[in-house]
């Protein structure tokens, strides 16, 4: 069976509790004659209540801060990827213009001394190239076609 306490019966005090009096009214709080509190129930829900709400502000104040933070780390984060790609992509143009120019050339000499065909078999080889990387990547990922059922069975109706 479960005991109830009656509060006012109690002889601890709310420190006892590990509750914290902040904040109570001297004039509310009544003493007997053994010079012990009494607890009145509306005072405890009072100071409860109170810590509540001060443990809800805190909450919400962390919460708060965790957005600023965060909001913090991804500006700092894409400050990084920007300064990243402005010394990268430089490099990267100036290394596909020095890999095209020396295969043009190269295929020139191929071609006893003929640069308009060197270049022109260079922009056919590289345009191959891409064509054959998108069929690639394209069979690679899954269709987006529908397929229709056949009265919910699960059966394809090709």
């Amino acid at each position: 069976m479960i005991q109830r306490i009656d509060p006012r019966s109690a002889q601890r005090s709310d420190s006892d509790a590990g509750i914290p009096r902040a904040n109570a009214d001297p004039e509310r709080v009544s003493e007997d004659k053994s010079g012990t509190e009494k607890d009145d129930p509306l005072e405890s829900a009072i100071v409860h209540l109170c810590a509540i709400g001060e443990n809800m502000r805190r909450l919400m104040a962390l919460r708060a801060e965790r957005r600023r933070l965060r909001v913090r780390k991804l500006i700092v984060t894409g400050i990084w990827l920007t300064l990243v790609l402005i010394a990268l992509i430089p490099l990267v143009i100036t290394g596909v213009i020095r890999f095209v120019g020396g295969m043009a050339q190269g295929l020139a000499l191929l071609f006893d001394g003929r640069t308009w065909l060197g270049d022109l078999t260079t922009g056919l080889v590289i345009l191959g190239g891409l064509a054959l990387a998108v069929l690639a990547i394209r069979s690679w990922l899954p269709s987006r076609g529908l397929q229709k059922k056949e009265g919910g069975l699960g059966i394809d109706a090709h």
